[in-house]
This record gives structure tokens, sequence and C-alpha cells, in this order.
């Protein structure tokens, strides 16, 4: 995925994603570690180009339906797969305790 796009995932921005895959190539509740952070894969569904609305197209970070529709057709042969995408959350650790008293802890 091109960087721009990653941003927009990380930020919430863009919560799906398009691709045209003879088989997927992610499972949901898989990981992936990309340049910008970790993106939660959810949901992985085959689909016709018919069910993608307007709002499918605009959560994939694409300005329009017509403009996802000719990405998907320019590029490799398959079906069609909708992923939901989330940027991983973490939870920043407490430090380990440190003094006197640390290896009682």
């Amino acid at each position: 995925m091109r960087r721009a796009i990653l941003e927009r995932i990380r930020s919430g921005e863009v919560t799906l994603a398009f691709r045209r895959w003879i088989r997927p190539t992610v499972r949901a509740g898989e990981t992936l570690r990309t340049e910008c952070g970790a993106i939660r894969i959810g949901a992985v569904t085959r689909v016709e180009e018919r069910e993608i609305s307007d709002e499918d197209a605009r959560r994939a970070g694409s300005p329009s339906r017509a403009e996802l529709l000719h990405e998907l057709h320019s590029g490799r042969p398959g079906w069609v797969y909708r992923i939901e995408l989330g940027a991983e959350r973490t939870v920043p650790r407490e430090p380990p305790p440190t003094g006197p008293d640390a290896s009682h802890a």
C-alpha cells in the first residue's frame, strides 16, 4: 500500500480496502506490519462489484465508486474482496519498577 493510504488508515479516515485476487492474501484477525505502524485486518469478504457503494469507495480512500472500479479493473485478475481495516492501537506499557524495592515487586 502507498504511504499516503497507510497514513489515512492510521488516522481512521480509511477503513476499507478492495482488492482483486484469485484467493485472498490476508485473513481476518491478522496484523500487517507497515512503515506507518500495524494494520489490523477485519473481515475479508468476496463481493460483486455491484455491491460496492459510493460510501464503500469513500471509506476505501477513493474519490468515487467509478474511480475505485477503474482501479480494480486495471489490476490483476480474480474476484473482488472487501477488506475491513483498522490501525492497531497499542497501550503504552508501564516501565518496570526501579529503586531499592524493585526486586520485591
